[in-house]
Formats: structure tokens, C-alpha cells, sequence
């Protein structure tokens, strides 16, 4: 899949997957990219549903140290 745009610390995007080419039932986690550092995964797959519900994960930590967890 496509990456989103870029984004400063601090702020958050919203990512509608009922506009992606994924189907119904794949189970998804973002990957993340911190400028000059590390790629990590989230912590945990969420089963995809256009049901309008939102899976919500943060990312915290430092640029090479951190983690992408999911809240809600």
C-alpha cells in the first residue's frame, strides 16, 4: 500500500481504508517510519471492517527507540 505523507511530531492522520484496494477481513497494523531512524511495526493486527469503527495507535519514544501501539 501506498505511504501517507509526512508529519511532525505531535500531530495525527486518518487513514479511511474504505479507499484502499484492501478487502474485507485482512488483518492490518500500520508501519511506521520515524525521519532518520527506524521502521516499526504496530504491536497489533486489527481485522479490517468497513463498519466505520477506528483503530487507534500511538507512537512514542525516541527517533531509533520506540514503539507503535494500539489504544483503542
Amino acid at each position: 500500500m501506498a505511504p501517507t505523507d509526512d508529519y511532525p511530531i505531535n500531530q495525527w492522520r486518518l487513514i479511511d481504508l474504505t479507499s484502499t484496494p484492501l478487502a474485507e477481513g485482512v488483518d492490518v497494523r500500520p508501519l511506521v517510519h520515524a525521519a532518520a531512524g527506524d521502521d516499526v511495526v504496530g504491536d497489533t493486527f486489527v481485522s479490517y471492517c468497513a463498519n466505520g469503527q477506528t483503530a487507534t495507535y500511538t507512537a512514542s519514544g525516541t527517533t531509533l527507540n520506540y514503539s507503535v501501539t494500539l489504544l483503542t
